[in-house]
C-alpha cells in the first residue's frame, strides 16, 4: 500500500513534526490558542482532514467566523486567553496573524506601517475554557500557543501539572523578530514536567514526561526530506498547472475540430488563439512558481540536514527558517 503523502499547511512545518510523532493516533484532539486562519498557516488543518478535532480559541472576529464555517467538528471560541480580566483590548491588524493584546507590540506594528484597529474582545482563562468545553478530561494530543508575544499571559492561566497535553508547541520569538521570549515562560513549563525537544527557529516543542519515551525522539528535529511531505501551496499550484494543461488541450482540440469543419471565422480563430496564448502564459507562470518554491524547499531541507549531521539541530539560523517560511506563506507573522 502506497503511503499517503502528507500535505503541510503550517507556516514553519510544525504540522510535519507533530504528524511524525502522532500519526498513529486516530481521531485525536488538539487545542489551539491564537488559531488564526483554518487553512492558511494552520497547524491543525492536516489533522482535521484526517478526522481529528479540537478547541480553537481566536479573538479576531473574521478568523473565528472562518473556523465556524470551515470546521464544523471543532469548538470555536472567539476570545483572547488572558489572566487580566473578562475583557481585553486587541490591537487588530485585519487579514494578518499579527493582531496582539500586547500594547508594545501593537504600537510597534503601527510604527512599522500597519494599520492597527483597537477592539475590545472577550477575555478568558485557559483552564476555564478547557473545562467549559470538555477538554479538561481525556487526552489532548497537542496544544499550540501562538499569541504574538502574550504566551506568558496564556500559560499563567492554566496549571500544566494538572492539565496535561501530550505535546506543547509554543511560539518562542517576538513578532516579526528572532528575539527569544523563552525566558518569560519556559521555566514554568519545565517545572510542570515537560521536556524540551526542539526549537525550529520560531516555536519550541515540549513533550509531557509521561510520553517522552515514545515521542521525544520524533519531536527532536525539524521537518526533513524523510518526512515525505509536500507544501500545500506547491500542491495547489501543481493541481492548477494540471487543470490549465487539460483546459489548453481541450481548447486546441476544439479549435482544430472547428477549423477542420470549415466553419470557423477569422474572429473565431483570433479568439481561440488569444485564449490559447493566455492559457500557455498561465501554465508558464505556474511552472516558474512551482520551480521557485521547490528550490526554496530544497535549500531549507539541505540546511536543516547539514545542521542535523553536525549535531546542531537547535543552531539552525532562525532568520533563514523564518525567512523561507514567510516567503512560502506570502505574509509575515
Amino acid at each position: 500500500m502506497i503511503e499517503e503523502r502528507f500535505v503541510s499547511y503550517a507556516q514553519n512545518r510544525e504540522d510535519v513534526v507533530l504528524w511524525r510523532a502522532l500519526q498513529g493516533i486516530r481521531n485525536g484532539r488538539y487545542v489551539e490558542i491564537g488559531a488564526n486562519d483554518p487553512e492558511q498557516d494552520s497547524i491543525s488543518k492536516a489533522f482535521y482532514d484526517r478526522g481529528w478535532s479540537g478547541l480553537e480559541v481566536e479573538p479576531e472576529p473574521s478568523f473565528a467566523q472562518r473556523y465556524r464555517a470551515a470546521r464544523p467538528r471543532d469548538v470555536v471560541v472567539q476570545a483572547a486567553v488572558t489572566g487580566t480580566g473578562d475583557q481585553v483590548v486587541l490591537h487588530r491588524i485585519q487579514g494578518t496573524g499579527l493582531s496582539t493584546t500586547v500594547d508594545g507590540f501593537g504600537a510597534g506594528h503601527e510604527e512599522g506601517g500597519h494599520h492597527t484597529e483597537d477592539i475590545t474582545v472577550r477575555g478568558a482563562r485557559l483552564d476555564d475554557l478547557v473545562a467549559e468545553h470538555g477538554f479538561d478530561t481525556g487526552d489532548v494530543h497537542f496544544c499550540m500557543i501562538d499569541v504574538e508575544g502574550a504566551e506568558a499571559d496564556v500559560l499563567s492561566t492554566v496549571d500544566l501539572r494538572v492539565w496535561r497535553p501530550w505535546v506543547l508547541v509554543i511560539e518562542a520569538t517576538e513578532p516579526n523578530s528572532v528575539r527569544s521570549t523563552r525566558d518569560q515562560w519556559e521555566e514554568g513549563v519545565l517545572a510542570a514536567g515537560y521536556q524540551f525537544c526542539l526549537f525550529d527557529g520560531l516555536s519550541c516543542f515540549y513533550v509531557a514526561e509521561e510520553h517522552a519515551a515514545t515521542l521525544a525522539d520524533r519531536l527532536s528535529y525539524a521537518a526533513a526530506v524523510s518526512d515525505h511531505y509536500v507544501d500545500a501551496r506547491h500542491e495547489d499550484l501543481t493541481k492548477r498547472w494540471e487543470e490549465v494543461a487539460i483546459e489548453l488541450g481541450e481548447w486546441r482540440a476544439k479549435a482544430l475540430t472547428t477549423w477542420a469543419n470549415g466553419i470557423v471565422s477569422t474572429s473565431d480563430v483570433q479568439a481561440y488563439s488569444a485564449q490559447v496564448k493566455s492559457l500557455t502564459e498561465a501554465l508558464a507562470d505556474a511552472e516558474k512558481t512551482v520551480a521557485r518554491q521547490a528550490a526554496q524547499i530544497k535549500a531549507l531541507r539541505q540546511r536543516l540536514k547539514k545542521a542535523a549531521r553536525a549535531g546542531e539541530g537547535e543552531a539552525v539560523k532562525p532568520t533563514l527558517v523564518g525567512k523561507v517560511a514567510r516567503t512560502m506563506s506570502g505574509r509575515r507573522r
